[in-house]
């Protein structure tokens, strides 16, 4: 299983692709970023497609935790990225799962974390 980035996310709704992902993850900060963009007649039908198709994780202490270590470790090196990405990092370092994206800024934060699985379609 993968977790699907909201940048993946969003390209497969717009395509109608969303079924040849079905069974796989997205953290609830992917779910958060998506239906802040919709107006609310559209937000619910999108929430009811998500929480169909795909198991949604939340976040942890652990997950907490994997964060704020890679906040701290980016912000020393200069290379801040925003807080939904090293979220989503820190969700996939703990199942140990690869992260499917289309943002390069994944990359960055594999650099300091060699365990972190990033595919960038």
């Amino acid at each position: 299983m993968n977790i699907l980035d909201t940048s993946f996310l969003i390209e497969l709704i717009r395509n109608n692709n969303l079924q040849d992902y079905i069974d796989n993850y997205i953290s609830i900060i992917t779910l958060e970023e998506i239906l802040r963009a919709l107006d609310k007649n559209k937000r619910q039908k999108i929430k009811e497609l998500l929480t169909n198709a795909l198991s949604i994780i939340n976040i942890d202490q652990e997950i907490v935790e994997i964060y704020s270590d890679i906040f701290y470790t980016l912000k020393n090196n200069g290379k801040i990225k925003n807080d939904a990405d090293i979220i989503i990092s820190a969700t996939a370092i703990k199942y140990n799962t690869e992260i499917l994206t289309k943002d390069k800024d994944f990359i960055d934060i594999k650099e300091y974390y060699p365990e972190l699985k990033v595919k960038i379609i």
